[in-house]
């Protein structure tokens, strides 16, 4: 009897995170998806946030023979090397704070028109790239999960309101409630231990909200062949038309086995 053919997905996410804290922490949140067995997150390089290029810049850029800036040229050599292997999957993560807002689609097209230029536009290695938002940072996310803030914080905060991706400055925001309730929160200790708790579904639960962050679990839930389905509400749940386009270019899912060599693979250091 011949062996039924394997189709064992496992996917390596290489992350560009923008400051110390994404860095620490990015992985840590997407672990309910590494929780399937099918995927890991760990960072490639910390890259700090790109702005929007003005008309000069570009300009000046050109004259000098050059088509994009030697840093996102930099960046996107470490993505084209990541992604050189079927297996392996790539995503540039910026922050969109509420007064760039506005300039989120100039943001977006930096970033992808980097790994256009370095890697290639259609082919199979830029299909498996793409680049998202944390609107407007990782810290708006703690509201939508206010009981893991409340545990690390012993604080009795109530559950927000609204869309947590509209708080103007959230990670001020959390340290104002704290300072009232005579609470010192700590960016980086305490975040640390509010990320291990943060349940990704729960945050995702409500179908109107968190649309920057549903579009980016999306790709990812789609890059390891899975259907949308009700969890994180990918089925009824409202998505970013900024960065939504970016799933109809993933490539179709093929047959891809973990890799042999899985364990001593080492990401590029910044």
């Amino acid at each position: 009897m011949s062996a039924e053919p394997e189709t064992w997905r496992f996917i390596r996410f290489g992350l560009v995170v923008t400051g110390t804290c994404e860095r620490e922490f990015l992985p840590q949140l997407f672990r309910e998806i590494s929780a399937t067995g099918h995927a890991r997150f760990f960072v490639l390089r910390q890259a700090g946030q790109r702005a929007q290029l003005t008309q000069a810049r570009i300009d000046d850029y050109l004259n000098h023979g050059k088509l994009i800036p030697d840093r996102d040229a930099e960046i996107a050599y470490d993505i084209r090397r990541h992604v050189k292997n079927v297996d392996c999957f790539a995503i540039w993560i910026d922050d969109i704070e509420s007064d760039c807002r506005a300039s989120a689609e100039a943001k977006l097209h930096r970033l992808t028109h980097a790994m256009d230029v370095v890697i290639g536009t259609e082919t199979a290695p830029r299909r498996r790239c793409s680049a998202h938002f944390l609107v407007n940072m990782l810290e708006a996310h703690y509201f939508a999960h206010i009981d893991a803030v409340n545990e690390v914080l012993a604080m009795n905060l109530a559950e927000h309101a609204g869309d947590c991706e509209n708080i103007v400055h959230p990670k001020n925001e959390l340290k104002r409630l704290a300072n009232q309730a005579g609470v010192a929160f700590d960016e980086r200790s305490n975040g640390a231990e509010i990320v291990r708790k943060l349940n990704l579904d729960h945050i995702l639960s409500n179908p109107q909200t968190c649309r920057a962050l549903r579009t980016l679990v999306a790709w990812c839930w789609e890059a390891i062949g899975e259907p949308r389905s009700d969890k994180f509400r990918l089925t009824d749940g409202v998505y970013w038309d900024i960065t939504a386009g970016q799933l109809s270019d993933l490539p179709s899912v093929e047959r891809i086995g973990p890799l042999a060599a899985e364990e001593s693979y080492q990401p590029l250091q910044n």
